[in-house]
């Protein structure tokens, strides 16, 4: 009779699981895609979003770009420091320009320009990441 009631209760909850599934979606470590946007992933391309998804946990941090090495990309420090700032190779970022600004570049890992990609010793930069940080400049870098 037990094994009756066990064998019932995993059918019922087979069941259910089943006829749920469309409904159960997964977390994502990206905002909320933008309507019309090429990529589903693609994280709104807006300066606030790139400082809190971006500079702040990758790059703002101690012993990188948190004010000991320049840029400091630090929120409220961030955007004065890099855009139409230069660097050796041109401005860190060229409004209108992804592949004429430096930080686009070093994060891309470019062939052309000389050093480690950044953020240095960590993971790259995801692709919905990039493209929202390319989307930006390519918009006009607006402080946003």
């Amino acid at each position: 009779m037990f094994l009756k009631h066990i064998s019932f209760f995993l059918v019922l909850l087979g069941f259910l699981l089943t006829s749920c599934a469309e409904n159960i979606t997964e977390a994502r470590d990206t905002p909320a895609p933008v309507p019309g946007n090429q990529s589903p992933n693609l994280m709104r391309a807006l300066f606030s979003q790139i400082q809190d998804s971006v500079f702040t946990p990758s790059c703002a941090l101690s012993g990188c770009h948190s004010g000991a090495v320049f840029p400091n990309l630090s929120a409220g420090q961030a955007y004065g420091n890099i855009v139409d700032q230069p660097s050796s190779l041109g401005d860190y970022i060229e409004p209108g320009d992804a592949m004429a600004s430096y930080l686009y570049l070093k994060i891309i890992d470019d062939p052309a320009i000389s050093g480690a990609r950044m953020p240095r010793n960590a993971a790259p930069l995801s692709q919905a990441k990039l493209d929202s940080i390319e989307q930006w400049i390519e918009a006009g870098a607006l402080n946003n």
